[in-house]
């Protein structure tokens, strides 16, 4: 992916915008995690989840009713379940809808951009259900949450992981240069 160039998705929003180059060595993308996790899905499956997350922020939208029940400690319960995640480890935007329209559930996030860093999707079946999901979004299905948590609890703090494909905007043969082809790169 190359930052200088690039031009802001189809929705107007570019992903790449957010950092500079400084914050990104070449071949690398750079991410960073303060530990604050959105769990999402059936409140007894958040529950247990949650039980199992340790040094980490844990703000829950469980689908049932929440307000009769008093949260474990460290626990925020929100009633709910998943519209739309965007983003990616260290800046996932949600949305939920409950009783209402769709709500952002930045404001209930405690870091000062609204963000979450992690987002456990334990729904049946998940909101993302692509072959690979952004990094920070874990979705393991029934009877595969237990192995994952202790993945969980050290995705806090500067990660740097390889960069998968260099996407440069003049060859893409997407939609939106008028040309019909693949989106394998905006599903990554």
């Amino acid at each position: 992916m190359s930052h200088s160039g690039s031009r802001p998705a189809a929705n107007g929003f570019d992903a790449l915008s957010l950092l500079t180059p400084a914050e990104v060595a070449p071949g690398d993308v750079g991410y960073e995690s303060r530990g604050v996790v959105l769990l999402a899905g059936p409140l007894d499956a958040v529950l247990r989840a949650a039980r199992g997350l340790v040094g980490l922020r844990l703000i829950a939208l469980v689908d049932g009713p929440a307000a009769e029940l008093e949260p474990p400690p460290g626990l925020t319960l929100v009633p709910g379940r998943l519209a739309t995640v965007s983003g990616w480890l260290g800046r996932f935007r949600v949305t939920a809808v409950g009783l209402g329209p769709a709500l952002d559930l930045g404001p209930l996030s405690p870091n000062p951009d609204g963000c979450f860093d992690l987002v456990l999707d334990l729904a049946e079946p998940p909101l993302l259900d692509r072959e690979v999901p952004p990094p920070g979004y874990f979705a393991p299905g029934r009877g595969h949450v237990a192995p994952l948590l202790a993945r969980l609890s050290p995705l806090k703090g500067r990660f740097t992981k390889p960069r998968f494909f260099d996407y440069r905007a003049e060859l893409c043969a997407h939609a939106r240069r008028g040309v019909t082809g693949c989106s394998r790169c905006l599903a990554a």
